[in-house]
C-alpha cells in the first residue's frame, strides 16, 4: 500500500520563478506601484484634492506631470493616492478573504456533519453575482474604505473556502491523519499541524487572484459611485468623472486607466509564478 506523504509549510524552493520575463516584469511592475503607493505624499507636490480652478484642464507639463483635471486638481497626485487605495483594498481583501476562508474550510471540511450546512450557506453567496452584492452591502453600510473591504472580503470568502475545502477533504481520509487520530491526538492539533499546510498553497495562488480582481471590483464600486467617498483618491472615481472629457481632456482617464489595468496584470503575473512555483504537479526538475 502507498501511504501519500505528509504535507508540509509551502515554501520556495529556488528563486528560479523570478527569471522567468513575465514574472520579472509583474514583480518589478508591482514593486515600483507599491512604491509610488507608499512615497505618494514625497513624489507629488501637491495634495490630491487640492484645487487650482485657473489651471484647470491643463496637459501634461513639468509643472503637473499628468496634467489637471476639470477642477484643477493634480492627477499625478490622485494616481498615486488612488494606487494606494487600491493596493490596500486589493491585500486586506485577499488577507482577510484567504485567512476565513482557510478556517471555514478546515472546521467545515473536518467535520462531515458541519461540511453540508456551511457549504450550502457559502454557495447562495456565490450564486449573487459579485458586483450586485457589494453594490447592496454597500447601500446597507455606507461609503467607507473599512466597508468596501469588508463588502469584498465577503464576496471572496466562498471563493478562498471552496479551494481549501478541496483540500481538507483529500487529506483528511489519509493514513498519517487516521493514525493520529486513532492515538488521541486532539482536533485542533489535527487541523493545524496535519490538514492545515496541505490548503495553504491552494490558498496562496487563489489569494493572488482575489487581489487582483479586488482591485478591479474596488475600480467598478468607486465609477458607480457606491466604493469609497469622494473624499478619497480612487482609479474608479477617476475613470468616471473623466469619461465624458476623453476628446477634451484624454489624460483624465488614460493615466488612471493605465495603472489599474498595470496593476492587475503585475499581480496575475506574480500568481502564475508562484503557482509555477508551488505547485509540484507544475514543478520542472
Amino acid at each position: 500500500m502507498v501511504v501519500a506523504p505528509k504535507p508540509r509549510w509551502p515554501r520556495l524552493r529556488s528563486l528560479r520563478v523570478l527569471r522567468q520575463p513575465p514574472v520579472a516584469f509583474g514583480a518589478t511592475a508591482l514593486g515600483a506601484i507599491v512604491f509610488v503607493a507608499l512615497a505618494a505624499p514625497l513624489l507629488v507636490g501637491s495634495g490630491p484634492n487640492d484645487l487650482d480652478i485657473l489651471g484647470r484642464l491643463a496637459p501634461p507639463s513639468a509643472l503637473h506631470l499628468m496634467g489637471t483635471d476639470d477642477l484643477g486638481r493634480d492627477v499625478w497626485s490622485r494616481v498615486a493616492y488612488g494606487a494606494r487605495l487600491s493596493l490596500t483594498v486589493g491585500f486586506l481583501t485577499a488577507l482577510i478573504a484567504s485567512l476565513v476562508g482557510t478556517l471555514v474550510a478546515l472546521v467545515a471540511g473536518y467535520y462531515r456533519w458541519l461540511d453540508e450546512v456551511v457549504m450550502r450557506l457559502l454557495d447562495g453567496i456565490m450564486a449573487l453575482p459579485g458586483v450586485l452584492l457589494a453594490i447592496a452591502i454597500m447601500a446597507a453600510v455606507g461609503p467607507r474604505v473599512s466597508n468596501v473591504i469588508f463588502a469584498l472580503s465577503l464576496v471572496y470568502l466562498p471563493r478562498c473556502a471552496r479551494v481549501a475545502r478541496a483540500a481538507v477533504l483529500v487529506v483528511r481520509e489519509h493514513v498519517y491523519v487516521e493514525a493520529a487520530n486513532a492515538l488521541g491526538a486532539r482536533d485542533r492539533s489535527i487541523m493545524l499541524r496535519h490538514i492545515l499546510p496541505a490548503t495553504l498553497t491552494p490558498v496562496l495562488i487563489q489569494a493572488t487572484y482575489v487581489f487582483a480582481t479586488a482591485v478591479l471590483l474596488e475600480a467598478a464600486l468607486s465609477f458607480l459611485g457606491a466604493g469609497a467617498p469622494p473624499d478619497v483618491p480612487s482609479l474608479g472615481a477617476m475613470l468616471a468623472e473623466g469619461r465624458l472629457l476623453m476628446r477634451q481632456a484624454p489624460w483624465i482617464t488614460i493615466y488612471p486607466g493605465a495603472v489599474l489595468s498595470l496593476t492587475v496584470l503585475a499581480v496575475n503575473m506574480i500568481g502564475d509564478g508562484l503557482r509555477d512555483a508551488l505547485d509540484p504537479r507544475l514543478r520542472k526538475g
